[in-house]
């Protein structure tokens, strides 16, 4: 798990079809941009945690690397 800053939205031009409905993120954490599923409604500004790896794919149960899971 990570804590990151969202930092923008992200529109895709296409999108995997087990993601249609979930939106896109760029979260900043220390140096690193991250780009995650949004599973919360974050919105710029916001600090949310992270779920990176393994972890994010089986909680949007699509191919994901990174998920926002939770806006602090």
């Amino acid at each position: 798990m990570k804590i990151g800053t969202v930092t923008e939205l992200l529109t895709p031009a296409r999108l995997n079809p087990a993601l249609l409905g979930t939106g896109l993120l760029l979260a900043e954490v220390g140096t690193e941009q991250i780009a995650a599923a949004d599973l919360v409604g974050a919105k710029p500004g916001d600090r949310v945690v992270l779920l990176t790896g393994s972890a994010a794919g089986v909680t949007t149960q699509a191919p994901t690397d990174a998920a926002a899971i939770a806006i602090l």
